[in-house]
């Protein structure tokens, strides 16, 4: 599960790039999973979508990390560009601007341990916005 860290300090470009990239990986590359079991050609199809560039800006050192889903990926990017830890928007809503969905009620989650663990000196997820 994703947590309220990944509501990160956001540049307001990043809205664009990742309309234009992340959430049109399944789309237009048929790509998956990051660093998953078909990484050799879902690299070389994102290569040949996106660019070089791209690539090794974003994902040369994918290699050697643990696969993870693209789902998961533009989750999380979700929730950083709105500001929320909420539920998933289906791409074609969010593509064409629905970008608000239900927020996750943590506080209703009674069977799963959940750990918050906040970095006092996170950058990225700085204290004041730890919520």
């Amino acid at each position: 599960m994703l947590a309220p860290c990944f509501i990160d300090d956001v540049n307001p470009n990043r809205m664009a790039k990742e309309n234009e990239t992340l959430m049109t990986y399944q789309e237009k590359a048929d790509i998956h999973a990051i660093s998953g079991p078909n990484w050799d050609t879902d690299y070389e199809s994102m290569c040949r979508v996106y660019g070089n560039n791209f690539c090794e800006n974003n994902y040369g050192d994918a290699w050697w990390s643990e696969g993870q889903s693209v789902k998961s990926d533009q989750h999380e990017a979700q929730n950083a560009l709105t500001d929320r830890f909420q539920e998933f928007v289906p791409l074609d809503k969010w593509l064409n601007g629905e970008t608000i969905s239900e927020l996750i009620p943590l506080e209703n989650i009674q069977n799963v341990p959940i750990t918050m663990i906040a970095g006092a000196q996170d950058g990225v997820c700085v204290p004041e916005q730890q919520k």
